[in-house]
């Protein structure tokens, strides 16, 4: 134990050898008189061994005396504790470990005896039963911590697990706090056995409060979903991946389906094969749905298809929303058809406000034209053997003709419920036409620009609906400088690389041709600016505007899949910036130059007329024959169906007007087409569209022309369509 032989200790004092200066004086003192005295002393000391290192030692001295009384020697009883007193340390350190631990936990960690009174328990334990040491220390049953409607039960629980060893689990109980205050717990016990035998319990008592209430919120939640969903008019369906899993019953009222039906469909399967613009569905369809469950959020407008085979249009929000532990797809659908009808009344109404402006300037216009056209055709009769004055009277009469059907085109623009038919169009083309019609519609003392840029994009537009957007601001301005003033217009091309407004958010980075109009007017002030766009608000005073015009601009230029921004101050004009997509396309009109008439290619083409005005239908067929096609004509749609049937062999384009008595173009059109498919129309009207021919012919594939119409523009459209063979 020290190193030492006992022949270098022998006969010396053990003090002096393992004395290692731990201990002082007072110790040593203590130890002699306490064995001088008679008593044996027993303590613990730190000595020295012989290479110098220390260790603990138990010691034990028994004195021995003699018949007298004298302590004549001593036995001591020395053992090396140094283990004993590491493993000591080490056990302290444990039990210090545990307690930061238990005290740690946020669980109450507990002891009990076999009676179920508590033995240990840890700060948690104090702090969620809001007990002290002392509380525990006086006594406290397990039980104490239990309300009173569940503390039979938990009775029962304990009893039984001390009784037969039994570990508990799990165990739901509302638990009771000093201060009366009571929470939901889970409780998990084990027995502990002590020799052989039950000597208590010892468990884990976990506050669920938060957990409850989160059940509670969930529970909350989907029964509000679940009354959103059940009570929504919109149609709400669920999707996983692009098939339904589940909708609502407005959307079994908007489809006209039983919920067994919809169920495993595809949104595709309740959609056209192609959407307004052209796109394929199929394909549309999975590539906003793949963006929504990938957490961009969709707002996009649809066609959808019911049972009976009837399209309605739809507003659709699209996004993602994680049900019973699950993403799924969540798409809201409004019908939107009934806002649609009145939106095409609204600008229809508006239109018809904006003709009303129009007439007394129309009137004067064509009473000098049809002054013209009367006064050169009689001086043509009186010289009717000059055939070179003639040619020259006739050229007059055509420059007017022509000059008044413009006049006839702009009118019907303004006035009909039109379909759009976008083409591929310079702006700059468009508004240069457009000024020459402006002076009949605003003040005199206006003064007009146009400053245009010469490196201008297409766009693809219908053109009549972008001159309604320029007449309503142009009206909007005049109305805005009673004194006169300057009006401007510009185009320019720009990338919007930058939020320029409200509804631009998502069109960064794309190009567009930007319509600017600018006046130099009373202006707008901001409060008005917020509501200009809105059916039926005015700056203007009663009975000077319906509110409708900025309305209309907004929905046209919205339609074509623009937007509209306006900058405005009181007293310092207002400019409206319309943006409208940069077109790509290439122009499918063949290139020819003005007035050329194109001939036919082959002199066995053969085409079909049906119209029932005299005139115009005996002027087509000679224009038509004579560039080489062989001709037949009919006066209505049961004539030409009659003379199809008998002379038709061959016919490869029928030519038919819209509206025409006994049986329209359209009937016509489907009668002929059930026996011979690839046969083509092209449609003629000098009408409005009515209602019903507005879907017809916005259909793809269908051929239009706009009365009236010249030599080369019916003949470059027939070439067009028969090449397309």
């Amino acid at each position: 134990m020290t190193g030492f032989k006992l022949s270098e200790i022998e006969g010396k004092n053990m003090r002096d050898v393992t004395k290692s200066g731990k201990q002082g004086s007072t110790l040593y003192k203590n130890m002699w008189d306490t064995i001088l005295s008679g008593r044996i002393w027993q303590g613990e000391l730190i000595n020295k061994r012989k290479d110098g290192s220390l260790y603990d030692e138990d010691l034990m001295i028994s004195p021995i005396m003699d018949d007298h009384g004298e302590v004549t020697h001593f036995v001591a009883v020395k053992q090396d504790s140094t283990k004993r007193k590491q493993m000591e340390v080490s056990i302290r350190e444990s039990e210090r470990r545990l307690k930061e631990l238990t005290d740690f936990l946020p669980q109450t960690i507990y002891e009990i005896d076999t009676r179920g009174y508590l033995t240990f328990t840890n700060q948690s334990g104090l702090s969620m039963f809001r007990v002290t040491h002392e509380d525990v220390e006086n006594g406290l049953n397990i039980l104490d911590f239990v309300s009173r409607e569940d503390r039979e039960r938990a009775r029962g629980d304990i009893m039984r697990a001390l009784q037969i060893g039994k570990t508990t689990s799990g165990r739901e109980y509302k638990m009771l706090r000093k201060d009366g205050s009571t929470f939901p717990a889970n409780e998990y016990g084990t027995i502990i056995f002590k020799d052989g035998k039950i000597a208590g319990a010892r468990g884990l008592i976990v506050d669920i409060t938060l957990q409850k209430e989160a059940e509670q919120a969930v529970i909350y939640l989907k029964n509000r979903f679940e009354t959103i969903f059940n009570t929504s008019r919109d149609a709400v369906v669920l999707l996983k991946g692009e098939s339904i899993y589940d909708c609502n019953p407005a959307t079994l009222g908007l489809f006209r389906r039983e919920k067994e039906d919809l169920l495993g469909r595809t949104i595709t399967e309740l959609s056209p094969t192609y959407q307004y613009n052209g796109t394929l569905s199929k394909k549309s369809a999975k590539e906003r749905i793949d963006r929504a469950l990938s957490g961009e959020s969709q707002f996009f407008e649809w066609q959808y298809r019911r049972v009976d085979g009837t399209l309605f249009d739809a507003e659709v929000s699209l996004g993602k929303i994680v049900l019973d532990d699950e993403e799924v797809g969540l798409a809201e659908i409004r019908d939107v058809t009934e806002r649609k009808a009145l939106e095409a009344q609204l600008r229809q109404a508006q239109k018809l406000e904006s003709l009303g402006q129009l007439t007394s300037g129309i009137a004067h216009d064509f009473n000098n034209v049809l002054g013209g056209i009367i006064g050169f055709s009689e001086l043509g009769l009186r010289k009717i053997n000059d055939v070179n004055l003639v040619g020259k009277y006739l050229e007059r009469i055509n420059t007017l003709a022509t000059r008044a059907a413009g006049i006839t085109k702009q009118l019907l623009a303004f006035s009909r419920k039109q379909f759009l038919q976008p083409k591929n169009m310079n702006l700059n083309d468009l508004i240069v036409e457009f000024l020459q019609f402006l002076p009949r519609v605003i003040k005199e003392s206006i003064q007009v620009r146009f400053i245009p840029d010469a490196r201008i994009k297409n766009v693809y537009a219908d053109d009549s609906q972008i001159e309604q957007v320029l007449i309503n601001l142009a009206v909007n301005a005049s109305d805005a400088m009673p004194n006169g003033g300057e009006l401007v217009f510009r185009t320019k091309n720009v990338i919007v690389s930058d939020p320029v407004g409200p509804e631009v958010s998502e069109l960064d980075g794309k190009r567009y041709v930007v319509l600017t109009v600018e006046d130099t007017g009373t202006g707008i002030d901001e409060e008005a600016l917020e509501h200009i766009f809105e059916p039926f608000f005015t700056t203007k005073g009663v009975g000077k505007g319906t509110g409708l015009g900025l309305a209309v601009v907004h929905g046209i230029v919205k339609q074509h899949q623009g937007f509209v921004n306006v900058r405005s101050e009181r007293g310092r004009g207002t400019t409206f910036e319309v943006y409208l997509p940069a077109s790509d396309r290439e122009s499918s009109v063949p290139a020819c130059k003005p007035n050329e008439v194109i001939s036919a290619k082959d002199p066995s083409e053969k085409v079909m007329i049906v119209e029932d005005d005299k005139e115009l239908r005996e002027l087509m067929n000679a224009v038509l024959s004579e560039i080489g096609y062989l001709v037949v004509d009919a006066e209505n749609g049961e004539e030409a169906l009659e003379i199809f049937h008998s002379e038709g062999e061959g016919v490869s384009l029928v030519i038919s007007d819209v509206l025409m008595p006994r049986m329209s173009g359209k009937e016509l059109y489907g009668r002929i087409r059930e026996n011979k498919p690839g046969v083509r129309f092209l449609f003629v009207s000098g009408y409005a569209a009515e209602e019903g021919d507005d879907d017809f012919l916005s259909q793809t594939g269908i051929n239009f022309i706009q009365k009236p119409f010249s030599t080369a523009e019916i003949s470059a459209k027939v070439r067009e369509i028969l090449d397309r063979l």
